[in-house]
């Protein structure tokens, strides 16, 4: 089993990982904020969205990962089945 996997164009280290989430980059009340799919979706009315980002950690504190931007929501959720079918395809 290998435990690097190659996903747009970038290695990524499984062993590495801490978390691995969807988020989105919205402006709310004059400030840029990363929030949540079901926040964004509960506050749709108050925010302007200005990206879908996939987030993967290889630190509690978020310092160190990699980030992959989207322009719809549509394309975050097929980036996130095609990284669940290659990690998938190496279990």
């Amino acid at each position: 089993m290998s435990f690097t996997i190659n996903f747009r164009d970038r290695e990524i280290d499984l062993t590495k990982v801490v978390r691995i989430y969807p988020a989105v980059v919205v402006e709310f009340e004059g400030e840029k904020s990363e929030m949540s799919l079901q926040w964004t979706e509960e506050n749709m009315d108050k925010i302007t969205i200005l990206e879908y980002v996939l987030n993967i950690d290889y630190s509690q504190n978020r310092s160190i990962g990699d980030r992959f931007t989207f322009a719809t929501q549509e394309e975050l959720l097929e980036a996130v089945q095609e990284l669940y079918g290659i990690i998938k395809r190496e279990d």
